[in-house]
């Protein structure tokens, strides 16, 4: 895959705590792990030069053209 950016490293880790969370975890736990994964992709698309709103936008226009 080559050369990771910065920030993917906590993209991985708040994954894996968070498929921990939901093997061991309260839904408490589930949902901190899962908001902390969600701020560490919006943090990621920062070193990529990529607005995370609009990403999501465009996801969510394509979504709904196909459905």
């Amino acid at each position: 895959m080559g050369k990771q950016r910065p920030g993917w490293q906590k993209v991985e880790e708040e994954q894996r705590e968070l498929m921990e969370s939901i093997e061991n975890g309260s839904q408490e736990n589930i949902e901190e792990e899962f908001g902390d994964l969600l701020f560490s992709l919006i943090n990621y698309a920062r070193f990529l030069q990529i607005d995370p709103e609009g990403a999501l936008e465009k996801t969510n226009q394509k979504f709904i053209r196909r459905f």
